[in-house]
């Protein structure tokens, strides 16, 4: 699981200490972020394709803990926030690349539940054996 804490503070401009950081420190900061949130993206897109590419079938103990997957109370909270101001076009580059990993990761969630209710949909008699 991906600790999002720290990307959160840095997108508020909290250092460790709880004071703001100079422009300098911050501008390494949002740099570290945008390169963080990219490798997630490209790590969430990896594995959407893995998971349409897999033949084998899930069991369904594995398709029941995937369909049990899901974001927090907060995360839900800070989608929304970001999906307001998207609409609204006012949100910052920063912004942009925290949204567009929510949205990788939950597209990624939802192929892999897709996958999860059909496995769970099979009748036991038409299940591959493992």
């Amino acid at each position: 699981m991906v600790e999002t804490g720290g990307l959160e503070n840095r997108l508020r401009g909290d250092s460790h200490g709880g004071s703001n950081p100079s422009s300098s420190a911050r501008v390494t900061l949002v740099s570290s972020m945008g390169s963080e949130l990219l490798n997630l993206n490209l790590e969430a897109a990896i594995w959407a394709r893995l998971m349409q590419a897999q033949k084998n079938e899930l069991s369904p103990q594995a398709a029941e803990f995937l369909l049990s997957i899901d974001f927090e109370e907060g995360d839900r909270q800070r989608m929304m926030q970001l999906a307001d101001r998207s609409e609204a076009g006012a949100l910052t580059a920063e912004e942009q690349a925290e949204f567009d990993g929510y949205l990788h990761i939950g597209n990624l969630l939802a192929v892999m539940q897709s996958k999860a209710r059909l496995a769970l949909k099979k009748k036991p008699q038409d299940r591959l054996p493992s």
